[in-house]
């Protein structure tokens, strides 16, 4: 079961390229203050990429138990970071949430608020430990002024009610914001432990089709 106490909004937008996206992170991370604890880590370097892990990972051995929500630009090869020339490969952002998901006993929940960001769940089957316990994320390209605006439904639903129902939720409101915006996929993935195959410690489930009582 997820038991998440506290959010970690990771944002990492050039100023230069958008003013308007730091205002906006801004804002989502009051928003989301408002219903659970938050934590903004803007990263602007790869030494702070970094210090971003240690301090989530150091956090979990006080006990917190992490929601990391991601915001940033990306496409279906990986995330782009600030101060960082080169993507940053969807492979090596699962191998930061596996030791974070390891930290806190498999129970990490990540929010992906990245265009494709569903691109990271490519060849997920093949990795001996699961980076998370749950995670959603769009196969799409998505609007971060659109998708911040609809965070309070989210987290609203998290704090007084279910994941499954704050998922629900929300891609439901993302739908209603602009027509264009009906089309896109939201995927989730859920990792269960297994107890029935020796052999394998972890089955994953991966679909477009959002049901809450599978969470």
């Amino acid at each position: 079961m997820y038991n998440f106490n506290k959010v970690y909004l990771i944002t990492s937008f050039d100023d230069r390229d958008n003013p308007e996206r730091l205002g906006l992170c801004k804002t989502g991370q009051e928003t989301i203050a408002r219903f659970l604890i938050c934590e903004h880590m803007r990263v602007t370097s790869l030494d702070e990429w970094d210090k971003v892990w240690m301090v989530i990972k150091d956090d979990c051995a006080k006990g917190f138990i992490p929601l990391i929500h991601l915001a940033m630009h990306g496409n279906i090869e990986g995330v782009h970071i600030q101060g960082i020339d080169e993507l940053y490969a969807w492979p090596d952002l699962m191998d930061c949430l596996e030791e974070v998901n390891n930290s806190c006993n498999h129970q990490l929940v990540v929010f992906m608020q990245v265009c494709h960001g569903a691109h990271c769940l490519a060849n997920l089957k093949q990795r001996e430990y699961p980076p998370f316990y749950i995670m959603i994320a769009s196969v799409d390209k998505i609007d971060i002024g659109n998708t911040f605006s609809n965070l309070k439904y989210f987290y609203e639903k998290v704090a007084n009610d279910t994941l499954g129902e704050a998922i629900l939720t929300y891609v439901e409101k993302i739908k209603l914001s602009e027509s264009f915006y009906s089309s896109i996929k939201h995927h989730w993935c859920l990792f269960k432990k297994n107890d029935s195959l020796p052999n394998k410690l972890f089955t994953c489930k991966i679909t477009p089709d959002i049901n809450e009582r599978e969470l």
